[in-house]
């Protein structure tokens, strides 16, 4: 970012600085972006902190960081509920019965754990459903589909 500028000295090959980059990047071009390659070593989720202001970066990042922090497990787990007590028998998009026996959320935040809340019948439902739209389309997942 600031290597090219002319009011900082140049960084020579012995720095301690560009010896972790070529040893991070491997054959990389510190011109095409230092902390950028930087970041793409690091092992996921990445996270690049600047301490520019948002005004000279590009506008997606900001909604990026919005919508990422919005899904995150802990807002959602965190957020009021979208009616009030009163207003869900109004409404009728909240299953009522199932409120009152899991609970208002019920993620316990563990992969999978959905799938034991199924009946049998559903389950063969949404395992066919897997095989017939998911298989084909070439979508891998970490997990085996069962």
């Amino acid at each position: 970012m600031f290597l090219g500028s002319t009011a900082l000295p140049p960084l020579d090959s012995e720095s301690s600085l560009m010896k972790e980059f070529a040893r991070m990047s491997p054959g990389k071009d510190l011109a095409q972006g230092l902390f950028l390659q930087l970041a793409e070593s690091q092992h996921p989720p990445r996270t690049i902190k600047t301490h520019l202001p948002l005004s000279l970066l590009s506008p997606d990042l900001l909604n990026t960081a919005k919508v990422r922090k919005h899904t995150s497990f802990e807002e959602m787990k965190a957020r009021d509920n979208l009616f009030t007590e009163t207003q869900e028998e109004d409404v009728g998009l909240v299953n009522l019965e199932a409120k009152r026996q899991h609970g208002g959320f019920f993620r316990k935040g563990n992969t999978g754990s959905w799938r034991g809340e199924l009946t049998e019948a559903q389950d063969h439902q949404l395992n066919l459903w897997m095989d017939r739209h998911l298989t084909p389309s070439g979508i891998h997942f970490r997990e085996p589909v069962d």
